[in-house]
């Protein structure tokens, strides 16, 4: 399969992924009020929550692992890529236990204190919800690491597709014990046996398509977690660095003025970051296309995917952006049914720091996917600290037009930085990437008109 044609299909399978999360939340939600009302809802959000820290055992290394197997077989090296396989699978186990042993742990703290004040989910019974929980955060770790093969295998489109069908399956599985007025434990066992049926599928599958990974078996790579527990865990700054760019703002809102301005500033930034799931959309489609050049030694195609994710990335958040702006007022007006009042200057704040963002985020894949984001994963926690202690003096005397240029310049020294560092991976220059931009369109032109012509022949 040709790379445009990879880089398509992966780019219908991570929106297919976008329709799913989206959906499953809309439907979901209001099934769980119905059936189980407000406040076990509540708690059941609690406690699966708290699985999503303990995910932080896995310390990001099925991310690095597929880095590393994917810019091995670019290189040629499938014995190498199969030992790093063999290794994340040991890693990924490992880190399967440590979950469920941190689950216990917190267990303990469900049936011997009040400390989470459950009053439906508490005790004994909350304790081994829990427990089933961590066991299936556990497997998802060695789940990471199964889509790991079909990225270095050439077949990231088909390891998305079966990702975001399992997520619709889970999803489908859950609305339907519900529906049949099940408890919490039931919900939790069949996330759990729907994971382990589609972690067995998976890796049936993937036998099939990438024997290699598996004949002649290799032994693993037992210094795998030694050569990777710098850019494993670099991969961790990253939600921690969104987390505080998502809440800090919300954190200083609410003591620097009120429950209303919080609530304001939440719907204009929720519109405002809708352009940044195409660029994620995006640069999960082009992630192994990004380490098989790099493996390869191909800079040439590594200097054409950066330029063509950065103007794709580019284009795409103008043109949201623009429909954002101009369609603003009637949006808000229905979606909040006049709640909240448009102001067009703060929209504009926030959308100009989304492009940037964009723009950035699309250049960040270099780094990302050939592991030499260790320093980008530091400077981007660097400067989200700094964000969150500026948007104190900034909210203070300019309120939230305080918060939205804090915003941009949080994007823009955030561009200054992975962009030049790109460029350096890429032996490229700024004017160059420059250039490429704006030849994109016309070379999207031609390329539809040659289609076109091909197809009346």
């Amino acid at each position: 399969m040709s790379l445009g044609r990879r880089i398509a299909s992966a780019l219908a399978a991570s929106a297919f992924g976008q329709i799913v999360t989206v959906g499953t939340q809309i439907l979901l939600t209001p099934v769980y009020f119905l059936h189980w009302g407000a406040e076990q809802y509540g708690e059941w959000l609690l406690l699966s929550g708290i699985p999503a820290y303990i995910a932080m055992a896995d310390a990001g290394i099925g991310s690095a692992a597929g880095n590393d197997m994917t810019v091995r077989v670019g290189a040629g090296d499938l014995a190498g890529a199969q030992r790093t396989f063999r290794g994340a699978v040991l890693v990924a186990g490992g880190a399967g236990v440590l979950a469920v042993i941190l689950g216990a742990l917190v267990s303990v703290l469900l049936t011997h204190t009040s400390f989470f004040k459950l009053k439906v989910l508490g005790g004994t019974y909350g304790a081994r919800v829990l427990m089933v929980l961590s066991v299936y955060v556990g497997l998802n770790f060695i789940g990471g690491v199964i889509y790991s093969g079909f990225k270095c295998g050439g077949r990231n489109a088909m390891g998305l597709t079966l990702t975001n069908l399992s997520r619709l399956a889970e999803a489908l599985a859950i609305g339907i014990v519900l529906v049949l007025q099940r408890s919490p434990m039931t919900v939790a066992a069949t996330m759990l046996a729907v994971k382990v049926f589609n972690i067995l599928l998976h890796l049936f599958i993937l036998r099939g398509v990438c024997r290699w990974l598996f004949t002649p078996r290799l032994p693993a790579d037992t210094k795998l977690l030694q050569r990777l527990i710098a850019p494993a865990v670099a991969f961790l700054a990253f939600p921690m660095s969104n987390a505080l760019l998502l809440q800090g703002p919300l954190i200083i809102l609410g003591s620097t003025m009120n429950g209303s301005a919080v609530a304001t500033f939440a719907a204009f930034r929720t519109m405002a970051r809708i352009p940044l799931q195409f660029t994620n959309v995006l640069n999960s489609s082009v992630w192994p296309e990004v380490s098989l050049a790099f493996g390869a030694g191909n800079m040439a195609l590594l200097r054409r995917i950066h330029s063509t994710t950065i103007a794709a990335a580019s284009y795409g958040a103008f043109l949201v952006s623009a429909f954002i702006l101009a369609f603003g007022p009637f949006i808000m007006q229905h979606w909040l049914h006049g709640e909240v009042s448009y102001d067009r200057l703060l929209m504009s704040g926030m959308l100009l720091s989304t492009v940037i963002s964009a723009i950035w985020n699309g250049s960040s894949i270099v780094l990302s996917a050939t592991n030499r984001h260790v320093g980008y994963s530091a400077v981007l926690m660097g400067v989200s600290v700094t964000s969150f202690l500026a948007s104190y003096p900034a909210a203070t005397y300019l309120h939230l037009y305080g918060i939205a240029l804090v915003m941009i310049l949080t994007e823009l020294s955030m561009a200054s930085y992975v962009i030049n560092r790109s460029l350096t991976v890429c032996d490229d220059t700024l004017p160059g990437v420059i250039a490429a931009v704006f030849r994109a369109p016309k070379y999207m032109a031609d390329a539809v008109k040659g289609r076109l012509a091909h197809g009346a022949r």
